[in-house]
């Protein structure tokens, strides 16, 4: 089996656009998240405001958004964080094996 640098480079490409992504995808979710939770914090409150008690029924809903908010951002954020590291990984190792081709020391790729 013969390497292709230009299928690697192009592939190489791609799996770093992935990456990049990925790291979206972890940061983004659990800033949504936190925006979600201030959201649900306020609507709390004014709901205390305008009842003028503290009742447990009232404030479960909005607690209850709060914390499903940071889990479901976290949870997200952890899926992307596993193929970020695959891509990454992914992306060394094709980096190394363009560098020993390059050099003229390639070997037979791994399956």
């Amino acid at each position: 089996m013969e390497i292709d640098p230009f299928a690697m480079r192009r592939s190489q490409k791609r799996i770093g656009w992935a990456a990049i992504l990925c790291a979206f995808g972890v940061v983004l979710p659990p800033s949504i998240g936190l925006v979600r939770v201030f959201i649900a914090g306020f609507n709390t409150y004014s709901e205390l405001q305008k009842t003028g008690s503290a009742d447990p029924a009232v404030m479960a809903g909005e607690v209850s958004v709060m914390i499903l908010s940071i889990l479901w951002g976290l949870v997200i954020s952890c899926v992307f964080l596993i193929a970020m590291i695959v891509c990454l990984v992914k992306y060394r190792r094709r980096r190394k094996c363009l560098r020993e081709f390059e050099e003229g020391r390639a070997t037979e790729p791994k399956s």
